[in-house]
Formats: structure tokens, sequence, C-alpha cells
């Protein structure tokens, strides 16, 4: 029996259509997610998981840990206050987080401390911040990748070991951007960079960077 040529690449078709879709969803997350019925009416590839803000608040407990294997520090010449540091210093630091949030966004307190030393004396310096951040997923690396952004607003705490007059307080605010890896739901490992300033209105004490790395728990 003889068959149309016609009827042979109609079934074929929707096979191949098939094989298209398939490549073009390769770098899209798979993670098990609830459906949410508006999903029909994004774009593809788009998918409720990747809205920030989605949730309710408590839905997540963290619990964070840095390391901070490199922070620069630029001190303000002119401020008669300043320490027996002057020009820049460096150093390194760590610091720890605790926050509640819901899927992407959270809020809590966050302490930083930094032992940093120039060409005329060292300094430590202690901050502890109310802060905030909101995470982007993002589609390639199989859905294990988030994009971190986090904002921090407190006060430091100066501890001047060499010629000091004594210790001083001054405001404190940084901004960070964080790369996520996210094995499970439970941990994920983090390195990224901030830029952090020290002053009280009118007048900066310090500003510099950090390089960041460590790990979350979230329950």
């Amino acid at each position: 029996m003889l068959t149309s040529p016609s009827l042979v690449r109609r079934p074929l078709a929707p096979l191949y259509a098939a094989s298209l879709l398939l490549a073009a969803c390769a770098n899209v997350p798979t993670l098990p997610m609830a459906q949410d019925p508006q999903d029909g009416m994004q774009p593809p590839g788009f998918t409720s998981r990747r809205r920030a803000g989605e949730g309710q608040w408590g839905d997540r407990i963290l619990v964070e840990g840095q390391y901070l294997p490199a922070a620069w520090l630029e001190f303000d010449e002119d401020n008669s206050s300043s320490s027996s540091v002057d020009g820049s210093a460096d150093g390194d630091g760590y610091g720890g987080r605790f926050a509640i949030g819901n899927k992407d966004q959270s809020i809590g307190a966050m302490y930083q401390g930094l032992d940093l030393s120039g060409d005329t004396g060292t300094i430590r310096i202690d901050s502890l911040y109310v802060d905030f951040d909101v995470r982007v997923p993002l589609s390639e690396g199989g859905g294990n990748f988030s994009l971190l952004i986090g904002a921090g607003l407190g006060g430091a705490r100066f501890d001047r070991d060499i010629g000091a007059s004594g210790i001083d307080n001054e405001g404190a605010a940084q901004l960070r951007a964080v790369l996520n890896y996210n094995p499970s739901r439970a941990f994920s490992f983090d390195v990224g960079f901030g830029g952090v300033v020290y002053g009280h209105p009118g007048e900066t004490e310090a500003y510099g960077s950090y390089v960041l790395v460590g790990m979350t728990t979230a329950f």
C-alpha cells in the first residue's frame, strides 16, 4: 500500500516542533513549583518562581555566615576626628546575618567586623545594620543560581590601636551584590562584593569596598 509523502510529513511535524521546543527550554529552571493560573499568559520560560516578592513574610528564616577575605578603606584626612590611620588601610573581616522573609526578599540584622592596617596604624571596625535584600533567580545554570542585591543602614564603632584619643561611633551604610549557588532549598554558597561608607551628616569618616564569600542556611 502506497502512502502519500504529505501524509508522512504531517506526523513528523509535531515531533520536529517538540524537539525545537525542548532545545529552546534547555536553560529554563526545572525546580518543582506550584502552577500559577496566569502562567499561561506569560512569555515562554517565565514562571511564577521568577517574580520577586512572591509568598508571605515568614516563609523563610535565614542564617548567613560571611568571610571578607579582602577589604579596603580610604579615610578622610580633612576630618579632625580621624584616626591615626591616615590615607588608606586594608585587611580582612567576617560577619553574620539573621533575617526573615518570603521566597525572594528578606529583612533582618547584619553584623560585619573589619581588622585593617595602614602605614601609620591599625583599626578595628564593628558595624551593625538593619539590612534588606532581594534575589532574582537566574534561568542559566539549571535554576541553581540567583543574583542577590542587599543594602543596610546602621552604625559602626571605630577602635584605634595606635595614638587613639578614644572610641568613635559613626553612622554606616553598605550596598552589596552577591551570586548565590543553591544546590538545595536549605543551603546556598555565596560570593560577591560590596561598598561601604562611614560618617555622620555633613562629614564622611571613611569609605571603601570588600569581597565576600559565605554560606546561607534557610529554614
